[in-house]
């Protein structure tokens, strides 16, 4: 198992890429960024990640819960029936994926977490600097 690093460039991208999910007011201030970046890791954190991977579908699973709320918001906002249909299937839709992911995460979480296994993939290392073009002459 991969100890978990709040800080870590993956989890910091992670939340970040979360949160651009949620939907912002056009005007929100960085206070009420910050008021959603804290919101999207409450919730990320209360599914109790032990690994990137259970991370990710945390992240998933919060998405898909915000994407529904969404669907449903908009739906009561709408007056074309057709649209209004269409958002209400759309959340439906989102509801069932979140609940799988879930259960997914919840199987994972069942076994007993690995603590002895090499990573599946070693980090990249930096790229270097790329040789200069050839001069055209």
């Amino acid at each position: 198992m991969t100890e978990i690093e709040p800080n870590s460039p993956f989890t910091q991208n992670l939340l970040r890429t979360l949160v651009a999910t949620i939907r912002a007011q056009p005007d929100e201030t960085a206070a009420e960024y910050e008021e959603r970046f804290a919101a999207a890791t409450t919730a990320c954190a209360a599914f109790c990640p032990r690994d990137t991977v259970e991370q990710m579908l945390s992240a998933q699973i919060v998405a898909a819960h915000h994407s529904a709320l969404d669907c449903l918001a908009q739906a009561a906002e709408t007056e074309d029936q057709t649209q209004a249909d269409k958002l209400s299937r759309s959340h439906a839709t989102l509801i069932r994926s979140m609940r799988d992911m879930m259960r997914l995460l919840q199987t994972r979480q069942q076994r007993p977490a690995d603590t002895d296994a090499p990573p599946a993939i070693e980090p990249i290392p930096k790229p270097r600097r790329r040789p200069a073009e050839p001069k055209a002459t």
